[in-house]
């Protein structure tokens, strides 16, 4: 997919930047003339990578004078993460060097309580949980739950969970739900944690933000960190279908 190099996603990067109370006046105004730069560069040539921004972000993101607010990481917290199917398939491959047919048996497998596999079945996943982590890269998104800080997952409607989370998941796609205990470096993102593309559905303000238009449920605190081992979730993961979400095409604006 190419990046969106349309002027109304630049204002929403804009409005992002100067909404976001942790950057001060001189970053948020380097902030403005890269991602001015960076929308210049794909109206040139809309397959033109966005690594203005993201090494703009990642040094940016370094030197920030304010710090970011870490996560209180109370006893018994838990954060939730949710991944749609098929990305995370692809994700145990390369991780595992395995093809995607392994992939998917070994997600299979982590989706079935531990009281229904067999031994040999556990022993295999408690290995890999070894090896595999939540995601791959230097960062994964994690949320709080409304009503109970050990459980994310409790009182949410899974069927619409990634439109409240402002994740752009279709409806009938397939996504598979985490918990686990925040790591020690968790903290509060700020806009320059954002990718490019999902500066469309992020806002500043240290929650999510629900973009389907039947959705009536308030954000959830969203928390950024680096991503832990598999064997660190708490129990196994469940696999569910979007029904409420993003129809097919169908994106809050016009990225193209």
């Amino acid at each position: 997919m190419r990046a969106p190099s349309s002027t109304r996603h630049l204002n929403q990067i804009l409005s992002n930047i100067d909404g976001d109370v942790r950057l001060a006046d001189d970053e948020k105004s380097d902030a403005r003339a890269r991602a001015a730069d960076q929308l210049s560069h794909l109206t040139s040539d809309p397959d033109a990578p966005t690594e203005l921004w993201s090494n703009h972000c990642a040094v940016a993101l370094a030197a920030l004078a304010s710090p970011a607010e870490p996560h209180s990481r109370a006893d018994g917290a838990r954060v939730g993460n949710i991944w749609a199917i098929r990305p995370f398939q692809g994700s145990v491959g390369r991780q595992l060097h395995c093809n995607q047919k392994e992939a998917e048996r070994i997600v299979e497998l982590c989706c079935i309580p531990a009281d229904d596999l067999d031994e040999d079945e556990r022993d295999e996943l408690a290995e890999l949980y070894e090896r595999l982590t939540l995601r791959e890269g230097d960062e994964c998104w994690l949320f709080d739950g409304p009503s109970s800080a050990e459980n994310p997952f409790a009182g949410v409607d899974l069927d619409a969970l990634s439109c409240r989370l402002g994740l752009p998941y279709r409806v009938g796609e397939d996504f598979v739900t985490f918990v686990v205990p925040p790591p020690a470096n968790t903290r509060r993102p700020c806009v320059l944690d954002v990718d490019w593309f999902f500066q469309q559905f992020w806002r500043p303000g240290g929650r999510t933000r629900a973009f389907c238009a039947a959705s009536t449920a308030e954000g959830l605190n969203e928390w950024i960190a680096r991503p832990p081992l598999i064997r660190d979730t708490g129990g196994p993961m469940s696999r569910h279908r979007v029904v409420d979400g993003n129809p097919i095409g169908a994106l809050p604006y016009d990225v193209a």
